[in-house]
């Protein structure tokens, strides 16, 4: 019996040495090179749809390191065996740190990137970086440019027509409708989604803009914003100043607050503020049903993953198969 436990004992060492080399290959690999995401919603369609499966390269930007244990790929494991393992990984955080890049991100760039409030990875599109200039006017303006990157970017579209026969066009994707009378004639009106509709007998085409979902702080900052970037000096105005502060209270060291028009940093009246991180504008391609930075603001370049580069497959079973492409077509 003694020799059986030996031989059992000696089998288990070697199939450990012979698969633990791989596994901690592939961890590596997760961790510094790339790695394979799900992306469960339509949000970046129809570039990206729900269902797809997307190739995301983690080096050009510079490798993050994990925060914590509960960062490295398959350490859910652990939690299984020890409470007070888990009580420890729960607790215990690292300092950021990233590899060096080899480059940086452009406008137009696909990013994976940590929500760090619903603790989730989410997928969008970069259209500013640090030291571009925001703006609001019925679309959304970066350097007084309207940015798209891509042909596939759905939005919605208040249309109006005098034939009501137009409505079966419409009817399948509308969201809310209603009619008005100009003169002898009755115009009718409603807001659907797709790409840019052209269509000779439309009265009139407008993309439509939501206002009432940024609220009035997001609304006022949005006007005329300066995205900052590592080591900006951004001076404070009346409609940027609380946008700011809750930007820098959310993900810089110093604690500041906005009292009566005023920015106090430790009791202390400030006019300018230096900013420590980069930061980023995001919106998903499917501009009309994404939840990007127009809700919650400006992400850091510490929540970055990586670069959203094919792809590879897709489980949407409405969709055809395709090969693997451009997560960028």
């Amino acid at each position: 019996m003694r020799v059986i436990k030996k031989k059992k004992s000696s089998l288990a060492k070697k199939l450990i040495l012979c698969f633990l080399p791989g596994f901690i290959l592939i961890i590596l690999l997760r961790l510094f090179v790339c790695e394979i995401f799900y992306v469960p919603s339509n949000s970046m369609h129809a570039t990206i749809k729900e269902g797809d499966y997307v190739l995301v390269e983690k080096i050009s930007l510079g490798s993050k390191l994990p925060n914590s244990i509960s960062d490295i790929p398959w350490s859910n494991v652990l939690l299984m065996f020890s409470k007070e393992l888990k009580a420890y990984i729960n607790k215990e955080r690292w300092d950021y740190y990233r590899t060096k890049s080899f480059k940086s991100v452009v406008s137009g760039d696909i990013l994976v990137f940590q929500d760090i409030e619903e603790k989730s990875v989410l997928i969008k599109r970069c259209i500013g970086i640090p030291g571009d200039t925001l703006c609001i006017n019925n679309v959304w303006y970066c350097n007084e440019e309207e940015r798209f990157y891509s042909n596939n970017l759905h939005f919605d579209f208040n249309i109006e027509y005098y034939n009501e026969s137009v409505s079966k066009y419409i009817t399948r994707n509308h969201l809310t409708g209603g009619t008005r009378k100009m003169g002898d004639s009755i115009i009718h009106s409603t807001i659907i989604s797709g790409k840019d509709l052209k269509k000779p007998n439309f009265k009139r085409v407008n993309r439509w803009f939501r206002y009432n979902e940024l609220g009035q702080n997001k609304l006022k900052a949005y006007k005329n914003l300066i995205i900052p970037g590592k080591n900006m000096k951004i001076k404070f105005s009346k409609e940027n100043a609380s946008f700011y502060c809750d930007l820098i209270n959310k993900y810089e060291i110093e604690k500041v607050y906005y009292m009566d028009g005023r920015v106090y940093d430790n009791g202390e009246f400030i006019q300018t503020y230096t900013f420590k991180k980069d930061y980023f504008f995001l919106l998903g391609d499917n501009r009309s049903k994404s939840i990007d930075s127009r809700h919650f603001g400006l992400i850091p370049e510490e929540l970055l993953i990586g670069k959203a580069k094919y792809v590879l497959s897709s489980l949407n079973k409405k969709l055809p198969f395709k090969k693997k492409r451009s997560a960028n077509q």
